[in-house]
């Protein structure tokens, strides 16, 4: 038999519990602008992440099946590279810092966080066409990361 003190004693570990959960996933509400989106930071090696898009087989946007969208498809694709491409005059921050971890790390090396961070930057280019973002810049980008 419990006693009305013993039972309260118990129900305090549930409702601190409880109360910290709250805290916890309403802060991390307000810190991503209102929605449950976590980041996710990548535990692939470079050396997997290479083998990944080896293997992705992305398709070009002239094989759009939607013809009359293949122009749409072409500027979408020119808009995303300048974003992601060293090469590029206007290369995304996170991605010029990406590819210079790139270019010294060694293949055991997990992907950086700025890689995730110039994927989730350059998708707002590659995200305007559904063909492109689907059929390419997801395959290459998303899906090996």
């Amino acid at each position: 038999y419990y006693n009305k003190y013993q039972k309260q004693k118990m129900n305090k570990p549930i409702i601190i519990a409880s109360i910290a959960l709250l805290l916890t996933f309403g802060s991390l509400y307000l810190k991503n602008n209102g929605t449950f989106q976590f980041k996710k930071t990548s535990t692939r090696t470079l050396f997997e992440w290479a083998s990944c898009q080896a293997q992705s087989k992305p398709s070009q946007c002239e094989y759009d099946p939607n013809k009359s969208d293949i122009a749409s498809c072409d500027d979408v694709a020119i808009q995303t590279g300048n974003c992601i491409t060293p090469l590029s005059g206007s290369i995304d921050t996170a991605c010029q810092t990406w590819w210079t971890y790139h270019d010294s790390a060694k293949a055991s090396d997990k992907l950086p966080d700025s890689y995730t961070q110039c994927v989730q930057n350059c998708s707002k280019f590659a995200e305007k066409n559904t063909f492109f973002f689907e059929n390419y810049f997801k395959k290459l980008w998303v899906d090996c990361q």
